[in-house]
């Protein structure tokens, strides 16, 4: 069965419309994924709230799958 969990995953990271960051990481056997980035210092006037958008590619016995949080900066 955990043979069943392989494959990547995308995470989108965003600010308003525009892209910050992108990071394609693996999916363990565990089923689970880590995916760090860093960002150049955003000058707001209030927190900057960034999107998160998280894309499971898929594999030959898991569908792909979507996934949306926020965080905020600052």
């Amino acid at each position: 069965a955990t043979s069943r969990c392989s494959g990547t995953v995308t995470v989108g990271y965003f600010l308003g419309k525009r892209r910050i960051g992108t990071v394609v990481a693996p999916v363990g056997p565990d089923c689970k994924f880590t995916a760090d980035n860093s960002f150049r210092r955003v000058k707001a006037a209030t927190p900057a709230t960034i999107l998160i958008k998280i894309h499971f590619n898929g594999n030959g016995y898991i569908a792909p799958a979507d996934r949306i949080n926020s965080v905020t900066a600052g």
